[in-house]
């Protein structure tokens, strides 16, 4: 056996030297299949499958090492890139925590677990692995450059630029870093928080949520907007509501009982599991709200806007799809950050929420056909201790969903 085994490496060889990549991982396979204990045979052939660009082939190699009880972290590594070559996420996910499960302390390990989660679309799961990955491979630049990037996906500036700084450091290509830089630059700038920082900020604020809001934010949006609502609509039947970043349910619970059916809206996936565990939900949607507005025509009676439209920033947009998507007759309830008189219509601040002033709303609102109800300078929401300058506003459609004068 042992001179065909060699009589085999040698073919394999061969073919790879003349750039037969096809040929020389059929040779391995067959070493392999003569000796299915050398796992060495089956990486090789992964690694010349690859090579000839079928990487489907290379994962059929390395799952024959995963099959067998005895693959290692790096092989189930390989076998998770392979996967993500093929276009497989979920079974590279499969392989690379399986992986990890086994070394976690090997920085490629973590690395090929990082781009797995990316490619799969977990984003914030995927940026902690890269960071885990750089803090176990200081010198790797492929886990600086993705958390790199990811952080300035996401919006999350400080970590983006110290992520950026390390990278850098270690050589890292400056044409993508003077990118990255630029993007952030902008995003300073920009009237609206990119969906991707509001979703990894919530999903990863989703258990602590509620304990934060009923204890040092002394949170009072949803019982304040359900106050003005029955103030100006003390009466009605039943009413279909959509509620716009419905995070864990708390809007929803204030006004269950003057509902017909209750739809919400959110980015999180993390809050939108809370909110189904209230069973006040008809439906539950992980989009953006201006998606799910631009989707309906006079479809709603109320809509909710408890604390959403602070990550929003320019309103003209959101008023509008709002007008369209409400019921002749029809309120739109909202909780704001307020801005201070006499400075900017909006001003984004430290938190990165926006604040809006009163008068920049009521214009934004009377574009949008909406009238003023009602707008209230109060504080819903404390911060540091002390009182956030807020107002609670009631917007209506006119009965006959013309535009107002």
């Amino acid at each position: 056996m042992t001179d065909g085994i060699e009589s085999i490496e040698r073919l394999a060889a061969i073919a790879e030297s003349h750039g037969d990549w096809s040929g020389a991982a059929r040779q391995w396979e067959r070493a392999g299949s003569i000796d299915p204990d050398a796992r060495r045979y089956w990486r090789c052939a992964a690694e010349a499958w690859l090579r000839a660009d079928q990487p489907s082939a290379a994962v059929r190699a390395l799952r024959t090492i995963a099959s067998g009880g005895n693959a290692s972290a790096r092989d189930l590594a390989a076998l998770a890139d392979a996967a993500l070559s093929a276009g497989d996420p979920s079974a590279a996910l499969d392989a690379a925590a399986e992986a990890a499960r086994l070394d976690a302390r090997d920085g490629a390990v973590a690395l090929v677990e990082a781009r797995a989660l990316e490619a799969a679309g977990r984003l914030p799961d995927a940026v902690g692995a890269f960071e885990r990955a750089a803090r176990l491979d200081p010198d790797s630049v492929a886990a600086q450059r993705g958390a790199a990037l990811l952080w300035t996906r996401l919006g999350m500036h400080g970590k983006a630029e110290a992520a950026l700084a390390r990278w850098q450091a270690l050589g890292g290509d400056a044409g993508a870093i003077a990118a990255a830089r630029d993007a952030l630059a902008a995003d300073r700038t920009a009237d609206a928080l990119s969906p991707a920082y509001v979703r990894h900020l919530f999903d990863g604020y989703a258990a602590r949520y509620e304990a934060d809001l009923a204890g040092p934010l002394a949170y009072a949006a949803p019982a304040m907007l359900r106050a003005a609502i029955d103030a100006a609509l003390p009466e009605s039947p039943p009413l279909d509501i959509l509620d716009l970043g419905c995070g864990t349910g708390l809007a929803a619970r204030a006004l269950a009982d003057r509902a017909r059916r209750i739809v919400g809206v959110d980015l999180s996936p993390a809050m939108l599991e809370r909110a189904q565990a209230t069973g006040l939900y008809a439906e539950l949607r992980c989009a953006d709200l201006n998606d799910v507005l631009a989707a309906a025509t006079a479809a709603w009676d109320l809509v909710l806007a408890a604390d959403v439209l602070n990550y929003v920033g320019a309103l003209d947009r959101c008023l509008g799809l709002v007008a369209a998507a409400l019921r002749p007759g029809g309120l739109l309830a909202a909780a704001l950050e307020r801005a201070p008189d006499g400075g900017p219509d909006l001003v984004r601040q430290a938190s990165q929420r926006f604040a809006h002033r009163p008068v920049h709303l009521r214009v934004a609102a009377a574009r949008a056909g909406l009238h003023t109800r009602r707008l209230d300078a109060q504080s819903y929401r404390r911060e540091g201790g002390r009182p956030v300058p807020g107002m609670i506003v009631v917007l209506g459609r006119a009965e006959g969903g013309g535009r107002q004068p």
